[in-house]
């Protein structure tokens, strides 16, 4: 969270990716994606989140399997400061797979994110 907190912040965060893997083959199962908008929006700093168009994509993308683990990334612009435990990271090789954007998912005042998944195609 301090990393998440610090690079919103400082506006460095680019992309939050949680990545579904295979532990024993260290294979992709799935991954999500959620790209950051930073804008100039002013308002009362409401923050809403589309749960249920996620929660429908979550389902028709099917379950992760009980024994997979699960890997977050942030992706960051240049010169971002670091966050003490987090550092350089590859993502898992995406070959096989297509991407699907659900749109805006995220808002809050002065930044939104759009959110995507991937799945086998």
């Amino acid at each position: 969270m301090r990393a998440l907190q610090t690079w919103l912040e400082s506006r460095h965060l680019e992309v939050v990716v949680l990545e579904i893997f295979d532990p024993k083959t260290d294979k992709l199962i799935g991954r999500w994606d959620i790209d950051v908008v930073y804008t100039t929006g002013s308002g009362d700093g409401g923050f809403w989140t589309d749960t249920e168009q996620i929660k429908y994509h979550v389902r028709k993308a099917g379950l992760a399997p009980s024994e997979a683990k699960y890997r977050l990334l942030l992706q960051n612009k240049p010169g971002r400061p670091d966050v003490d435990g987090w550092g350089p990271a590859e993502y898992r090789s995406t070959e096989g797979f297509v991407r699907h954007s659900l749109g805006s998912t995220i808002e809050h005042n002065g930044l939104g994110g759009s959110a995507a998944y991937w799945r086998r195609s």
